[in-house]
């Protein structure tokens, strides 16, 4: 019993110096990303038609940070699947974004607006405007198989991948867009609202809504003046993500949101 408990302290003590010696070598754990630092680098991996991508991606350019955009599968989602930030992954970008956007000191490129009418279009931008650019993007086969080309340009995809996309990935997205108008048409039941199940009617539903988005704007360049503000980034990623598409081409010709679309691009950097 001796010899045991005196093994056992040995253990311990070996374990001891171990654990004191592997931390005074890898030294202190890096701080998380600070809300009050401009990082350095930004890394997104993320689907093409990612709206979150698309608008953590103008934010950062915004202010000037290298932010590299891996793409995956448009097949995964529209969430941003992994981020990382000065080399550390970061768990909630979007929640980094807004906590480095509210922290914003008086010199900060973004301008200032009431939070809560903020908050209020950001959540229409992803709650409202992107459910309906979805069922507009994939509306029917022939749709949901054009604009899928788009994505499958965006990202230089070829061979036996490309036909992969074309033909099973927009099959699939069209099923989720189904799923996705359902969901649209039972909470929009009993209210006026026109048919979701005709095609012309989803396009001019689409319309109103970006139409009602510039009459918030108003006589601004954007939302948040002469600068762009996080309801600007969240309603410009929803449409960046489908750019190049026909559902794109279209709303840019027949509502009032080409200028101001431009005027963000321009601000944002995304221009280029």
């Amino acid at each position: 019993a001796y010899y045991g408990t005196r093994a056992l302290a040995g253990a311990a003590m070996m374990a001891a110096s171990v654990k004191m010696a592997r931390s005074e070598h890898s030294g202190p754990a890096p701080a998380p990303p600070s809300q009050q630092t401009i990082p350095g680098s930004v890394e997104l991996h993320c689907s093409p038609l990612s709206p979150s991508c698309s608008t953590v991606t103008a934010f950062f350019r915004k202010l000037k940070v290298d932010c590299k955009v891996v793409d995956i599968s448009p097949l995964k989602g529209y969430e941003i699947k992994k981020a990382v930030v000065d080399g550390q992954e970061v768990s909630n970008i979007k929640q980094l974004v807004r906590d480095m956007h509210h922290a914003r000191a008086s010199s900060h490129p973004f301008p200032p607006l009431e939070r809560a009418e903020e908050d209020q279009w950001c959540e229409w931008a992803e709650k409202v405007l992107h459910p309906n650019v979805e069922i507009n993007l994939f509306r029917s086969p022939a749709d949901s198989k054009q604009s899928m080309e788009s994505v499958i340009e965006r990202m230089g995809v070829t061979g036996m991948n490309s036909t992969l996309l074309r033909n099973v990935g927009s099959l699939y997205l069209y099923m989720t867009a189904k799923f996705t108008k359902r969901k649209i048409i039972q909470k929009a039941k009993g209210e006026e609202s026109v048919s979701l199940n005709d095609k012309s009617a989803l396009r001019i539903a689409l319309n109103s809504f970006l139409e009602q988005w510039m009459s918030a704007v108003g006589n601004r360049e954007m939302m948040g003046g002469a600068e762009p503000n996080l309801a600007d980034l969240a309603v410009f990623g929803v449409l960046r993500s489908v750019e190049g598409s026909e559902t794109f081409r279209e709303v840019l010709e027949q509502t009032r949101v080409s200028s101001w679309y431009h005027r963000v691009a321009a601000a944002t950097n995304m221009d280029k």
